[in-house]
């Protein structure tokens, strides 16, 4: 009887060993389908970010874009603002220069008005001709001179409005908020 009970129990013993051989195949199959599962899920979502990816560089490179055209925007006006200002000091020298001349022109007309005197002299008719065509050429040149600074004021305060409108506008570019796009790329790295 003792041999029987220990064929019994042998066989009991050996129909559980190969009972489990199975049951941890099973396991070990559903864990590699899961993990095939996953590789496909990753595969799949590194597809679906790729171009999304793509967009935001584009997007990085735009925005880096726009922030050296906003740069060369600044710098060309300050420029602008230089020749402003030097446009503005040419134009004081060229009023300077115009009140000399009005100055001058009066006191010509003023001692050249003086009829008695003019004909009390014993000065030549021509030498009267010729103080008067110069007294008219230089009211001509007066008067161009005067034209010229009349454009120069118009144009420097065109130039000043048109300045001041993209000083503005640059100002409003550059208080637009930021967008997020400094977002960092993850890239799944392959070993």
């Amino acid at each position: 009887m003792q041999r029987f009970l220990i064929l019994v129990s042998l066989v009991f013993v050996t129909m559980l060993f190969v009972a489990k051989l199975p049951v941890q195949a099973d396991e070990l199959e559903d864990i590699g389908k899961e993990l095939n599962a996953l590789k496909q899920s990753l595969e799949s979502s590194q597809r679906a970010t790729r171009p999304l990816e793509a967009e935001l560089e584009k997007a990085r490179k735009q925005v880096t874009s726009i922030q050296q055209k906003i740069l060369t925007t600044q710098l060309t006006l300050a420029q602008k603002e230089q020749d402003l200002r030097a446009s503005e000091t040419i134009l004081e020298g060229q009023k300077k220069l115009m009140d000399a001349q009005i100055e001058k022109h009066y006191k010509t007309l003023k001692t050249s008005e003086s009829l008695p005197t003019f004909f009390s002299s014993t000065a030549s008719m021509s030498n009267a001709l010729r103080g008067s065509s110069y007294q008219e050429m230089t009211t001509d040149q007066n008067k161009q001179l005067i034209l010229r600074i009349v454009r120069h004021i118009l144009f420097t305060e065109e130039h000043k409005q048109r300045l001041e409108q993209e000083k503005v506008t640059l100002a409003s570019y550059k208080k637009r908020p930021r967008h997020p796009i400094n977002i960092p790329i993850r890239r799944n790295r392959k070993s």
